[in-house]
């Protein structure tokens, strides 16, 4: 009995532990200026165009890619979240910014030829030269820090994939609801 008390201390210890990390690495992170890449492609409906200088001054819903995720994988994927994403961009006034931040040769000749060929009817950002990590000093590897939502001035004010759960939906309604008010 004394073990199983022992062993159940230890667990709740680790995960309070655990727990004030992430909510330090939150605070962290949410204390941060977001800035994007001066130097990006964006692919739309199969075509390709150069982006330069995209500056975030409205509300902007950031799912990052980078090189924790398979990107590829990723890809696979995009259809899943597409009216979500759209309703996001044109219901919600809320911008979205779908970005792949390559840092392999194999990824800058494979990424953005496999998006074009998906012929995805939303913009997707390409950082072909990995700039976002140097501009964004210390960006989490925990992949549930790369779907964010920022406010006008580039900081962050919601962490996760509002489309992944209905409690994220509802918090992230709440929190763009407050920051377009402001």
């Amino acid at each position: 009995m004394r073990k199983v008390i022992l062993i159940f201390i230890c667990f709740i210890c680790f995960v309070g532990c655990g727990n004030r990390d992430l909510r330090n690495q939150m605070r962290a992170f949410m204390s941060r200026e977001i800035v994007l890449p001066s130097v990006m492609s964006e692919i739309c409906s199969g075509k390709i165009r150069g982006v330069d200088n995209m500056v975030i001054d409205v509300p902007t819903l950031i799912m990052f890619y980078g090189k924790e995720e398979c990107s590829l994988c990723a890809i696979s994927h995009l259809y899943d979240d597409l009216s979500g994403f759209q309703k996001i961009n044109d219901v919600m006034g809320c911008k979205v910014i779908i970005l792949f931040s390559l840092t392999t040769v194999e990824e800058v000749l494979d990424v953005p030829s496999h998006i074009k060929d998906l012929n995805f009817p939303f913009p997707v950002y390409i950082d072909e030269f990995g700039e976002f990590y140097r501009q964004n000093k210390d960006f989490p590897s925990d992949r549930r820090f790369h779907s964010f939502l920022v406010d006008a001035d580039g900081h962050p004010v919601f962490i996760g994939n509002p489309l992944s759960t209905e409690k994220l939906w509802e918090i992230f309604e709440n929190t763009l609801s407050k920051i377009i008010i402001r």
